[in-house]
């Protein structure tokens, strides 16, 4: 590995720069005759490096399936090893507790629960694990059970539309209705929506626009867990409570899993990674994950898109059946508005991708699935005329999955909301604040995590192997920051003399670092250092939006003077070599792209930085 520091020694080395009249370099280089705003050409040249790694990465994936593919006797372990990797990048790591379903009761004691056709409608809620729960509505047929489904519908949508006791468009009002009428016992749980009502703290008074699921994700990605697994931990317990009613009955009644939009992307995961579940439908979720930094950031997951596509996880639920439909998708544009002082979301948006786009990821998924037993199908809503979720092919298809082949019961849906029902808000912010509870506790406890974990780990007991100990550490550091390879580009440097004194000389120098990518910043040498003398480096960084320049100036009425006071300077007038790299956390939202294009490829902005720095 190519030390920063090995590299500016390189760089002092007093050589003369060939080309360039009356000005001397103390080191090797080209003349730097470009202009222009470097900053924003680092950024683009990341942005160009990333799109080429995701295209490599894609192939190296495939490549990675097809030798696994290839190895017949070790493939279900292959996908096995693959199920807990994706458990592990949603922060699926805490063992659910077994599920006590309750009903919901109001401020009168009375339960929330109503009767309609002969079907039971009761708002309840279960346990996950520790203080974490989850609500949502249970529908209980008449009759015998024929299957019993989680029904899960997009995060903007209220279990009642699919209870059939709200007027919805399309398909959606009174599906669980339907499927109840048809001997199917039905949860449909709550989700966390994109509105921005109760993001940020009522003790202070102060908001932000993120959404609710964004609002919640930034609490949990820096603690190794994520809103999609929290979720599809919800989901899962429902499935354990399924599975203990089989039990206790001695019954082997099959267990499906149906969900739009956010519920479909949930669905999708749920069904890969537990194979309890016999049928799965995800609608309105599947399309080449390439662009996904481009959706809301709430689905931005570490990793993930390096060892898996959407046609990878499909994969994952043979030797199940799987029914992915093709329709519009819930339109997202962006976060809720700035206004009342509410801003900090991240831009984002859901778009309903081409059928060719669904179609080329089907047919990867085809490939995987291929000889397994089960069935993965591909539906087109648009071609059924309806362009809505949970069209009737898809809904037939799901069923079949389920040993059901009759046709879900189709009369007329005359169910309402009975006076003094649950609050869908109060519901809603009951999800949040406990699911924000949660992960402040999880926070609390970090400090004494981390001393076992790290510090323990570093105790000098006799004959332990210190340096051992702390690559391992190093490692996991790595492993959370995301390693790219070395840099890779040869080092031909680039520079000009900018300023000079009778103290020190100060040059403009670019390094190449990989192709597209390269670091740039300001070199400050004491102008006595004497041929073969080496000095000390000091490497003297800029915060956020900020450049090279900032560290150097020295002008007291400079605006970011009474934040650095020009400390890269003024080491150089005390004879240290400085070196004011740019970092490229500058251009509000551009430098956020590359961090969601990079995040999925199991890397970070730090990732790119560091490069730099090597």
């Amino acid at each position: 590995m190519r030390s920063f520091c090995s590299i500016l020694l390189v760089l002092i080395n007093f050589y003369l720069c060939q080309g360039q009249e009356n000005a001397e370099f103390p080191f090797e280089c080209e003349v730097l005759e470009e202009e222009g705003d470097w900053s924003v050409k680092m950024v683009s040249g990341i942005n160009s490096f990333l799109r080429e790694k995701i295209k490599n990465d894609v192939k190296e994936r495939k490549r990675k399936w097809e030798r696994a593919r290839e190895d017949v006797g070790n493939w279900e372990s292959f996908k096995a090893d693959q199920r807990e990797f994706l458990k592990e990048r949603l922060g699926i790591t805490v063992d659910r507790q077994i599920p006590a379903m309750e009903g919901m009761e109001n401020y009168m004691l009375s339960p929330y629960s109503t009767t309609f056709g002969g079907v039971i409608i009761q708002s309840v809620r279960w346990n996950v694990y520790g203080g974490m729960i989850s609500e949502g509505l249970y529908l209980r047929p008449e009759g015998k059970i024929k299957a019993r489904v989680v029904l899960i519908p997009d995060a903007d949508m209220i279990p009642e539309l699919l209870a059939g006791m709200e007027e919805g468009p399309g398909n959606f009002k009174g599906l669980g209705y339907r499927m109840a009428k048809s001997g199917i016992e039905v949860l449909i749980p709550v989700l966390i929506d994109r509105s921005d009502q109760f993001s940020g703290s009522e003790i202070l008074g102060r908001y932000t626009n993120q959404p609710h699921r964004e609002w919640l994700y930034r609490q949990s990605y820096e603690l190794g867990r994520h809103i999609i697994g929290e979720e599809v931990q919800k989901i899962l317990s429902a499935v354990d409570w399924y599975q203990k009613k089989n039990s206790e009955s001695d019954s082997e009644i099959p267990i499906g899993i149906a969900g739009y939009g956010e519920g479909g992307l949930l669905a999708l995961y749920a069904g890969a990674i537990d194979d309890r579940v016999k049928s799965t439908l995800v609608s309105g979720y599947f399309e080449n994950r390439s662009d996904t930094y481009q959706e809301p950031i709430y689905r931005n997951t570490f990793g993930i898109f390096r060892e898996m596509g959407d046609a990878e996880v499909a994969a994952l639920h043979m030797p199940d059946y799987l029914t992915i439909e093709h329709c519009l998708f819930p339109e997202v544009s962006g976060p809720p508005a700035v206004r009342d002082g509410r801003r900090g979301a991240a831009p984002g948006t859901i778009r309903t991708p081409d059928l060719t786009e669904v179609e080329s990821e089907f047919q990867r998924a085809l490939r995987w699935c291929a000889g397994s037993e089960g069935q993965v199908e591909l539906v087109n809503a648009m071609e059924e005329g309806d362009e809505k979720a949970f069209s009737k092919k898809a809904i037939d298809r799901f069923l079949s999955g389920l040993d059901l082949e009759e046709q879900l019961w189709d009369g007329k849906i005359d169910t309402y909301v009975p006076g003094n029902w649950v609050s869908a808000k109060d519901r809603q912010r009951r999800m949040v604040r406990n699911m924000e509870s949660y992960y402040q506790g999880v926070l609390d406890t970090c400090e004494r995590i981390r001393e076992g974990y790290f510090w323990e780990r570093l105790n000098q007991k006799e004959g332990m192997d210190l340096r051992g100990a702390k690559a391992a550490l190093r490692e996991n550091l790595w492993s959370t920051l995301g390693r790219l390879p070395d840099p890779t580009e040869p080092l031909e440097i680039r520079a000009r003399l900018i300023e000079s004194n009778k103290v020190w000389r100060r040059y403009e120098v670019i390094l190449p670092v990989w192709p597209e990518v390269f670091a740039w910043g300001l070199l400050t040498v004491p102008m006595d250092i004497k041929e073969g003398e080496q000095l000390p480096v000091v490497v003297c960084q800029h915060g956020l939006e900020g450049l090279p320049s900032d560290v150097v100036n020295t002008d007291p009425n400079f605006d970011k003077f009474q934040t650095y006071k020009g400390f890269a300077t003024k080491l150089a007038e005390r004879g240290y070599v400085t070196f004011a790299p740019h970092n490229p956390y500058r251009g509000e939202d551009d430098f956020r792209i590359l961090q969601r294009m990079a995040n999925p490829l199991g890397y970070s902005l730090f990732s790119i930085i560091i490069g730099q720095h090597q």
